[in-house]
């Protein structure tokens, strides 16, 4: 976990991945983004902030496993096209970055066509989902590119969802 006010950045990481892109949250894309071209964090064992969390608010960690089931079936948590879009933007900022043969890159492509999957099942009914989700999982891609049973079940209940370039009046 990685929040603003306890990040330390080296300039010239910084300068490669400035600016930040739109659907991304800033500690969210420099934690990422360094992680994705081998810059990974150093951790510190001991806290340096407090950090309180409330139902309120707007980001940060769920407040336990009921808050979060509630958050997914009320349509709250953000749609996975959304994810998928922020990871199709990122692979294009971050993939030129890369040396030429990374298996971040392999890793990342197989990652983004699993989520292009999930994106585009939520156009259907909650229940027509199952098979698809059941092929996905069978295939080991909810465990090594979700978060495995959290992301299998928010696929299985979540409200059906429209593409997200329609707009609010046709719905």
């Amino acid at each position: 976990i990685v929040t603003g006010a306890t990040m330390m950045i080296r300039a010239e990481t910084a300068r490669a991945l400035l600016p930040i892109p739109d659907l991304w949250i800033h500690d969210e894309w420099l934690a990422f983004a360094a992680t994705a071209l081998g810059r990974p964090g150093v951790p510190v064992p001991e806290a340096l902030i407090s950090y309180r969390r409330h139902g309120g608010q707007a980001l940060g960690l769920p407040l336990g496993l009921p808050a979060r089931i509630r958050k997914v079936l009320r349509g709250d948590d953000p749609p996975v096209d959304t994810v998928f879009r922020k990871q199709a933007d990122a692979r294009a900022l971050l993939l030129p970055l890369l040396p030429p043969g990374s298996a971040n890159a392999a890793a990342w492509e197989a990652r983004i066509t699993h989520l292009r999957f999930r994106a585009a099942m939520y156009r259907r009914p909650a229940l027509a989902r199952w098979p698809w989700i059941a092929i996905e999982a069978l295939r080991g891609r909810y465990h090594r590119y979700s978060r495995n049973w959290l992301s299998i079940g928010r696929d299985l209940f979540a409200p059906a969802r429209r593409p997200a370039d329609k707009g609010a009046n046709d719905r």
